[in-house]
């Protein structure tokens, strides 16, 4: 399996800080590795005579041959750090400057959230009304669905990705934005109750761009070139709404790897991403989050309250934003991945600071704002991740946790004792653990925005792991089964699904259960337990079997991307 691959498995599960990752065939390519970003030089900031040296030596192996990097580091409205590297189109040898216009994907999200945030302080939306008021093709879900509930990844509507997936496109076919309104529209059910749970929903945003150019009477594209990017002067920002537009600077996109590869966008769909902008233009935005002097107060601090569940849990999430600190100081942020580009867009608003990273090649812009935080903050801790590291426990106290762990609507994980070792697999791939003093532990190294932890439930029966938007998932233990063939044989047939209008057989090759349509290659099945099926290498997909009362198989349950996607019905058809 590649390194994309791997970051796939653990972006899935939430084992790594993953949740802006928005297209899945954007880790097609393999992410950075120290052969393409070197080992960082401590996050605790440098002295403030060598700053630059430090970040500097972030970027010593971006050549000028590669697809490239924009970053810009501001501080009361100045920059202190701007550099280029590398290419924005290697076809033709442009290299990547300030005027290079990256795709920067779910950084997008907080430009459509202020446009609803905008109207509602101007009082034509109402924020928690019933988005069928605006919309009323949209179903009805028996509770209603609000504006701020899209906005807060809490509507339950399903991700439009993972539709995309199911239904069998593939990601080189020219995605619309009709087309994922349309699988909003023929949604039957909602992934959870609205306002129940957390779950990051690029489909929702599509729907919340929709509710914005309803109530507005314009494309969200002009709405925001009106009220937004003219007011700020940000002449290189604009909605690509349009597949076949021309766009002058473009940054074009590319996988990573010795010999890098077009990684093509191919839709015009937005709300969720889509946007086109500069470091220099995100910088101006960046200032009015900190100090709104030019839009509109009240849509700017609206951006910035915490969403809350039905229960009264807070989020981390607010609108279109994240936040979670960074580099241990107070940020508002969110981070994009769409094909080869990678976005990081981070404001510290105690600090007036900003950091913007941009990539058309895969580059780990997290990991790198992150840094950048700690080198120009003074006053920055650099503490990546809650408690500090701690050695190993012994192997007694690590054995309790050995065994096979799974969410609710995802494939899950083993964790394995291999000597005085515990080891995490996924799809077969081994990742070692890093342990807190507090008890917590890690896939890999902590990610630091935003942290991802697990523990042993109390009960011992259990994995807790924190989501860092402020919720927290259970992965039950479970004892894998192996069924025979004959167990399977039942199984065997044809089953649809009207919401995404695919019909998907099941067959057995051998004793192997495997999946397909006419739109998607054979995927082998792996039992987890009688009536439920991992497909990891279907974006994470579980299957549960529907039985009648006589136990007949009547139909199947897909789960896929985490949760992102839950419990879609397929019904037996032959």
């Amino acid at each position: 399996m590649t390194p994309a691959k791997l970051i796939l498995s653990a972006c899935l599960l939430g084992l790594a800080g993953c949740s802006a990752v928005e297209k899945p065939p954007a880790v097609e390519a393999a992410a950075p590795t120290t052969a393409t970003v070197p080992a960082p030089p401590p996050i605790t900031p440098a002295p403030a005579d060598r700053r630059t040296e430090y970040a500097d030596a972030l970027f010593s192996t971006f050549t000028s041959e590669r697809p490239g990097l924009a970053v810009l580091v501001t501080q009361d409205g100045k920059p202190v750090y701007e550099r280029y590297f590398g290419m924005a189109d290697l076809e033709h040898s442009v290299r990547v400057t300030e005027l290079s216009r990256f795709h920067v994907a779910s950084v997008s999200k907080q430009f459509t959230a202020y446009a609803a945030a905008l109207l509602a302080a101007e009082g034509k939306l109402d924020m928690d009304a019933d988005i069928r008021t605006y919309l009323p093709d949209m179903p009805d879900f028996g509770k209603p669905v609000t504006t701020r509930m899209l906005l807060n990844h809490t509507s339950g509507i399903r991700d439009q990705w993972a539709l995309f997936i199911l239904a069998g496109y593939d990601f080189q076919d020219f995605l619309k934005q009709s087309a994922a309104l349309s699988f909003a529209r023929n949604q039957r059910e909602l992934n959870f109750e609205p306002g129940s749970t957390y779950e990051y929903s690029n489909g929702g945003y599509s729907v919340a761009a929709t509710v914005v150019e309803k109530v507005s009477g314009q494309s969200l594209r002009r709405f925001l070139e009106e009220r937004v990017f003219g007011p700020l002067g940000m002449t290189d920002t604009f909605v690509y709404d349009d597949a076949g537009e021309i766009v002058r600077n473009r940054a074009m996109s590319y996988t990573a790897g010795a010999t890098p590869r077009l990684s093509r966008l191919n839709y015009n769909n937005y709300g969720a991403t889509s946007l086109h902008s500069t470091p220099r233009d995100l910088a101006k935005w960046a200032q009015e989050l900190i100090e709104p002097r030019l839009l509109n107060a009240s849509a700017i601090a609206m951006l910035k309250q915490r969403g809350r569940l039905n229960d009264g849990t807070q989020l981390t999430y607010a609108l279109g934003v994240g936040l979670n600190p960074s580099a241990g100081r107070p940020a508002v942020s969110h981070g994009g991945s769409d094909a080869g580009y990678r976005a990081q867009f981070s404001v510290f608003p105690e600090d007036k600071a900003s950091v913007v990273v941009l990539s058309n090649g895969t580059a780990d812009t997290g990991m790198l704002a992150e840094r950048l935080a700690g080198i120009f903050l003074a006053n920055g801790t650099g503490d990546m991740s809650p408690g500090d590291a701690s050695p190993p426990p012994p192997a007694d106290k690590l054995a309790p946790l050995v065994g096979h762990y799974a969410p609710e609507h995802g494939p899950g994980l083993e964790l394995r004792l291999q000597g005085d070792v515990l080891m995490a697999y996924h799809a077969g791939i081994p990742a070692q653990l890093s342990f807190r003093n507090d008890g917590r532990f890690y896939v890999g190294n902590p990610p630091g925005n935003p942290p991802n932890w697990i523990r042993l439930a109390p009960d011992g029966g259990a994995l807790l792991r924190g989501r860092g938007e402020g919720t927290v998932e259970t992965l039950r233990r479970f004892v894998p089964v192996t069924p025979a063939a004959a167990d399977l044989r039942p199984l065997v047939g044809a089953y649809h699904s009207d919401e995404a209008d695919i019909t998907y057989r099941l067959t057995l090759d051998g004793s192997t259960l495997r999946l397909s349509s006419v739109r998607t290659a054979p995927i082998g099945l792996t039992a987890m337990d009688k009536d439920r099926f991992a497909a990891p290498a279907m974006f994470g997909s579980v299957l549960r079997i529907v039985r009648n009362r006589a136990g007949k198989p009547t139909g199947f349950r897909i789960s896929m991307m985490g949760g992102r996607l839950r419990n879609v019905l397929f019904e037996r058809v032959d």
